[in-house]
């Protein structure tokens, strides 16, 4: 995949965007990634289940409904749906993790597999899944989405950037940290025979821990049990490099990750056709 080509576009119109997962360029860029690891038969379940898509571009159809589930939650009958966007795990401590009655992200990305991967489900739940899919592999991997300290995962906490932009966590993360490294995406080492097969357990399990490790726990004065001054905190050059270096593997895991969980799920179908 050619990145550098569709960067400095992509960071232009969407850039401005509202705040939400990844934003839509992290989204978009996953979804690019994922695409290029699609088994033949995973494709083309795809291009099926959207075939009633408007707008969708050749080869990036993933990529263009990656940030359906944000614009999605905005609308009268989709507010509803905004837990399932995070999952509020304690950056400090170690108890079990109980998802609230409104939902959660881990079982909304389960229950949303279940039905992607019913053949015997209407094609137009499973193309709405499919959308879930594809947005909550990409959240899951946002480690603020897996990890908060009472502070609406990073989103009440502001801080300084070194090049003196004032902003929060979570958008830094979100948003600015992203823009930092998405032309270094398409050299990664990774691919998908050099990983595990899916463990959405896992998975979530890391994307917390880089929350506790470096997003929480290389903040200036941040201390389990203690509240951060009210003034906004001021990023070291340090931090920014430690950051953006989780954020580039995030971001190259998830759609890498997407690409395993599509390809076992649709591929799957093939074994269970429709009577």
């Amino acid at each position: 995949m050619n990145f550098s080509k569709i960067i400095i576009a992509l960071i232009m119109v969407l850039s401005s965007s509202i705040c939400l997962g990844w934003g839509q360029l992290g989204h978009r860029l996953i979804a690019q990634i994922a695409e290029d690891h699609l088994s033949t038969v995973a494709h083309w379940q795809i291009l099926v289940l959207l075939q009633d898509e408007p707008n969708l571009e050749q080869g990036h159809e993933l990529a263009d409904i990656a940030s359906w589930a944000d614009k999605w939650r905005y609308t009268r009958a989709g507010h509803v749906t905004a837990p399932w966007h995070y999952d509020d795990r304690e950056v400090c401590g170690f108890q079990t993790y109980q998802c609230s009655q409104r939902g959660c992200l881990q079982n909304a990305l389960k229950a949303q597999l279940t039905i992607l991967a019913n053949p015997s489900r209407p094609s137009k739940e499973r193309a709405i899944a499919l959308k879930w899919v594809v947005h909550l592999v990409g959240d899951l991997h946002q480690p603020l989405h897996e990890a908060d300290d009472h502070d609406q995962g990073g989103n009440a906490v502001k801080v300084v950037t070194p090049s003196g932009q004032i902003t929060s966590l979570h958008r830094l993360w979100d948003v600015d940290l992203v823009e930092d490294v998405a032309d270094q995406l398409g050299s990664a080492p990774l691919t998908i025979q050099s990983l595990p097969k899916p463990n959405l357990q896992q998975w979530i399990d890391d994307s917390h821990h880089w929350a506790v490790l470096v997003a929480y726990g290389d903040l200036p004065g941040f201390q389990c049990n203690h509240s951060l001054p009210n003034q906004p905190l001021v990023l070291t050059t340090a931090y920014m490099h430690e950051a953006q270096s989780v954020v580039r593997k995030q971001l190259v895991l998830a759609g890498i990750h997407l690409a395993q969980l599509l390809n076992q799920t649709l591929n799957a179908e093939l074994d269970h056709p429709k009577p």
